[in-house]
């Protein structure tokens, strides 16, 4: 019976759509597979040229009105002469791990070798590359490469009272061999700068690799320069580059990372920190996430590229993240989903992204409220093109899903009073144009189905097939399990405010 009813829905659909199917089943997606040979050339040139032009039409849109945020209190910048001194690294180890755990510590520790575990230290004061260079080479924490570059020896601790600041073409190498890092509990600021790990293995731990950590009040403000090598563990606070606040101190100013080049490092990490700005980097081959946010607030993720086959996600904002803004960004290839927003990370913005061939899902957004997806040019993903669930007042906008091995959009897992906006999407050639388990109430308006002939509908919904494409011209329609109704549309979307 189940399969009578489906074949009947099939071939009643298929026919109410018979005008639109020679030409759907018959054309290719154009704009798709135009975008798709853009992005296969772009990848090719970024084979030799990791900061090769993104000149793709389909990020262009209309600026959005800049958001008020509350301002951080203002931080007086660092001055004064600098003051280097030797001092045991497990007391500015345990201030991270009074907020971020003791995950890894041991192996920090076991890399360091013998004898009691000793850091250089900037107590205080202002420093810049020549006055590192020289406090590491007095104190024995450092000697000069072959290019004569500086490579530390030892940790590198940034105290609260301090800064240290590096330079174009200036270069800091860490050693991983020696166990060598660095923990900014003060400020950090590069401009054109490169920080390294090196290769060769840690005879205590193998494991160990250099990482770029800022904890406690910390500050990263990182511009056009260069990390690689870097991160290792289970924690994300030694990642890579990470930012790992203490959530007492959220008011001594803010951090930023624009216009980097993350490269084959672990992950960047931005805990517990307000108002930070993730913009224009390049990030090739994470070995983990590429990018996790966490317990942030008001991040602004904009114009950064993602390539080179990421190991797991692109991009990941999770954890009570609100007000995430997710914008311009372009994904190419890699593992797992593309864009993940999850567990209460409400109002997050996701526009005008392009996720193209990963092995996951294009975008999902997952266990938070109130978010929007719009813009977005999702295509020829592995698994579904856009995913969401469990999620009150999404509104799904304006897409390109195209060309995905499954559904083109997934909703599933919604209360029962739940209401889903999807408005305005082109979906076309995906395996199914919308996907449903339990998707309560989908206000469906605008949305171009003609190139899912004929599949349009499945999961839950897919005996409405032909109701849905007999409603097809209709300005709004509500779409349920149960049936289409084209009066009585509710409001989707959420109240200012609110986001529960």
């Amino acid at each position: 019976m189940r399969k009578a009813l489906s074949t009947l829905c099939f071939v009643t659909s298929l026919a109410l759509f018979a005008g639109l199917a020679g030409a759907a089943l018959s054309a290719p997606d154009r704009e798709a597979f135009a975008l798709a040979r853009s992005l296969d050339a772009l990848v090719k040139q970024l084979q030799t040229d990791p900061w090769a032009k993104v000149d793709l039409p389909q990020l262009a849109r209309p600026e959005a009105p800049e958001e008020q945020t509350a301002a951080a209190a203002p931080v007086a910048p660092v001055t004064g002469t600098p003051r280097f001194q030797m001092l045991d690294m497990r007391l500015p180890l345990a201030m991270i791990s009074q907020s971020h755990g003791q995950g890894d510590n041991q192996a920090v520790l076991r890399a360091q070798g013998e004898g009691v575990p000793q850091a250089l230290v900037l107590r205080e004061g202002h420093a810049n590359a020549p006055d590192l260079t020289r406090a590491a080479l007095e104190a024995g924490a450092g000697r000069i490469g072959e290019d004569g570059a500086l490579v530390l020896s030892r940790p590198l601790v940034v105290w609260d009272t301090a800064e240290l600041t590096l330079m174009p073409g200036e270069t800091v190498r860490l050693d991983r061999s020696e166990g060598a890092f660095v923990l900014v509990l003060g400020a950090l600021r590069t401009t054109g700068a490169r920080i390294e790990g090196t290769e060769e293995e840690n005879a205590h731990d193998a494991n160990f690799r250099p990482f770029v950590v800022a904890g406690s009040g910390g500050q990263l403000k990182l511009e056009t320069s260069t990390f690689a090598g870097l991160g290792f563990g289970h924690t994300e606070k030694f990642a890579g580059v990470a930012i790992a606040r203490n959530g007492l101190m959220l008011g001594r100013g803010t951090s930023h990372l624009i216009g980097n080049l993350f490269d084959g490092i672990g992950s960047v990490w931005i805990d517990t920190a307000q108002d930070v700005q993730i913009r224009d980097n390049r990030f090739r081959s994470a070995r983990k996430a590429a990018l996790v946010v966490t317990n942030a607030g008001r991040p602004v993720i904009a114009g950064n590229l993602f390539f080179g086959g990421g190991e797991f996600n692109a991009v990941q904002v999770l954890r009570g993240s609100f007000g995430a803004r997710i914008e311009d960004n372009v994904i190419l290839g890699g593992t797992r989903a593309g864009i993940v927003v999850k567990f209460d990370s409400h109002r997050a913005q996701i526009r005008s992204n392009v996720v193209w061939k990963r092995d996951g899902t294009g975008i999902i957004f997952a266990k938070s409220n109130c978010g929007v997806i719009a813009d977005n040019w999702v295509i020829q993903n592995r698994q579904k093109g856009i995913e969401v669930r469990t999620a009150r007042g999404a509104i799904v906008e304006g897409n390109r899903v195209a060309l995905n091995r499954n559904t083109g959009i997934w909703v599933s897992a919604q209360r029962s009073d739940v209401v889903t906006r999807l408005a305005g999407n082109v979906l076309s050639q995906n395996r199914a144009g919308l996907t449903t388990a339990t998707a309560a109430q989908l206000v469906l308006a605008g949305n171009d189905f003609s190139g899912q002939v004929p599949r349009f509908l499945s999961g839950d919904v897919a005996p409405q097939n032909a109701a849905f494409a007999q409603s097809a011209g209709a300005d709004a329609l509500v779409l349920t399990a149960a049936g289409v109704a084209r009066d009585a549309v509710p409001e989707a979307g959420c109240a200012e405010g609110a986001s529960r």
